[in-house]
C-alpha cells in the first residue's frame, strides 16, 4: 500500500505541528501536570491536521535554509500565541483574586 502526499502538504503539516506544539507547551490549561504529555501531543497533532490545508499552499520548498527559517518562525509564533493566552489567563485570575479579597472570600 502506497500513500502519496504532496511535499507541500507534508511541509505544511510539519509547520502546523511545530506551531501547535509550541502553543500547547505554554498555554495555561494544557501546561499543567494534570494533562498527560500523550494527550498534549495528540491534541497538537489533531489541531495540526485541522489547519494543514491553510498552511500547505504557502509552504516553502524542501531546501534546508527556507525550511529551518519557516520552522523557527512557526515556533516563535506558537510561543507568542501561548504567552498571550498565558497573560490573559493570569490577568483574569488576578482580577478574580482581587475580587475575592475585596469580598472576603480569600480570608
Amino acid at each position: 500500500m502506497n500513500l502519496e502526499l504532496a511535499s507541500s502538504t507534508l511541509v505544511g503539516f510539519c509547520l502546523a505541528l511545530v506551531r501547535t506544539t509550541a502553543w500547547i507547551s505554554i498555554c495555561p490549561p494544557f501546561n499543567s501536570p494534570a494533562v498527560p504529555r500523550r494527550v498534549r501531543v495528540g491534541l497538537a497533532t489533531a489541531m495540526a491536521f485541522a489547519i494543514t490545508h491553510t498552511i500547505a499552499p504557502v509552504a516553502p520548498e524542501l531546501t534546508l535554509g527556507p525550511l529551518v527559517l519557516a520552522l523557527l518562525t512557526q515556533a516563535l509564533g506558537g510561543v507568542a500565541l501561548g504567552f498571550t493566552v498565558f497573560v490573559l489567563f493570569s490577568a483574569i485570575q488576578g482580577a478574580g483574586d482581587l475580587l475575592d479579597l475585596q469580598i472576603g472570600y480569600s480570608l
